[in-house]
């Protein structure tokens, strides 16, 4: 938001307030922890890293000769996630051979778990190093 109607002035002073008791001035070098990082943020450095902060979780993985390739883990965030993608995903010792077709995977969530039920377009019999966004 660069252009922004943001005061000049970031932080409460105690010595604004003449008349407030002195456990104010506790309370707002407090508060003032919490208003500058969201100052700086709604002053236009809101991005992707300080309004969500994403996982990675990274897991090798065999593709069965049939069935589905399903594994779990725990969710590494303290919500329940909206989202689980796949970030990278290539053969086991081979950081640039990647499947030929798009890979995609089919999750759910339950009691802090994340299950993955399904991860498609993998050769059978192949390994994988799979590594997963979770936000």
């Amino acid at each position: 938001m660069a252009g922004s109607n943001l005061p000049t002035v970031r932080r409460f002073k105690y010595e604004d307030y003449p008349d407030a008791p002195k456990w104010f001035e506790q309370f707002l070098s407090g508060l003032n922890l919490f208003v500058d990082p969201i100052y700086q943020m709604v002053g236009g450095n809101i991005g992707y890293s300080n309004i969500l902060a994403p996982q990675l979780y990274t897991v090798t993985i065999t593709a069965p000769a049939s069935g589905n390739v399903t594994f779990n883990f725990t969710n590494p965030l303290r919500i329940s996630p909206s989202g689980v993608t796949v970030g990278n995903i290539y053969e086991t010792g081979k950081a640039s051979t990647h499947p030929t077709s798009p890979v995609s995977i089919f999750w759910h969530s339950s009691q802090g778990t994340i299950y993955v039920d399904q991860v498609t377009n993998l050769t059978a019999t192949k390994s994988y190093v799979v590594t997963l966004i979770v936000f």
